[in-house]
């Protein structure tokens, strides 16, 4: 929608297999189920970039909707040129192979506050990765989301040792039908930047959208704390002839 590929001149296979089991209506739980998927991704030469295989080794669902699940996962990782991964710590061109294990709990979305928890441990490339996740959603009407998202990385590599932050906030906020204000907010440790995005939009019907976008970016420096680098205003409208 946003006209972004995260990756294009490929060829993708996939493929799925799962097993989902039902509880008695008188169980402390719903379901059960297991997963494998299976992704490959190839240039157009037929070369392999990419293959994963992700395995869920048991997910289960209590009545309330609340999900707990363990998972596995293989990864083949083709670089064909250096890739600097993070300031100074350049990986170099190799066929990689890595796997982790991870966890994962989802509490239901019926709540007012709804959690997202992941941890995930394994290969990485040369070395090791410990990987944390957090997801927290507010819903305290049907006209407001608020969503708290932080990300912890730890990297051990041949090539060096680094750690990653991610946080970012987000609040979605329905005027009304037709009338919406969303607003972003990231910062991470790697490049120091704080980013805002927000966007008033008015879509009163399919096909007929107006938007008033504000973009704005600020480097923090150790000295005199943020400096902006970027903002930017947008003002776009659009509408749909059919006939």
């Amino acid at each position: 929608a946003l006209g972004f590929a995260n990756r294009t001149g490929v060829d993708k296979n996939e493929v799925g297999l799962g097993y989902v089991g039902r509880f008695d209506n008188d169980s402390l739980f719903r379901s059960y189920s297991n997963f494998a998927e299976w992704q490959r991704f190839t240039n157009m030469e037929g070369d392999v970039e990419t293959e994963i295989l992700n395995v869920t080794l048991g997910e289960v669902e209590n009545q309330a909707g609340d999900e707990f699940k363990l998972f596995w996962i293989d990864n083949r990782e083709v670089l064909t040129e250096p890739f600097e991964i993070a300031d100074g710590v350049v990986i170099p061109t190799g066929d990689y192979s890595f796997q982790t294990w991870g966890a994962e709990l989802e509490t239901a979305g019926q709540r007012n506050f709804k959690a997202t928890l992941s941890l995930e441990d394994g290969g990485f490339y040369s070395g090791d990765i410990l990987s944390a996740k957090a997801k927290l959603e507010w819903l305290p009407n049907p006209h407001f989301i608020g969503v708290f998202e932080y990300e912890y990385n730890d990297v051990d590599l041949l090539e060096g040792q680094f750690e990653t932050r991610l946080l970012r906030i987000r609040t979605d906020v329905a005027l009304n039908a037709d009338w919406a204000w969303i607003t972003t907010a990231q910062y991470d440790n790697q490049s120091d930047v704080l980013g805002v995005n927000s966007r008033l939009q008015w879509i009163p019907k399919a096909g007929t959208e107006f938007y008033i976008i504000y973009n704005g970016g600020w480097i923090e420096e150790d000295v005199r704390g943020f400096r902006t680098v970027s903002e930017s205003a947008t003002i776009k409208f659009s509408h749909t002839f059919r006939f």
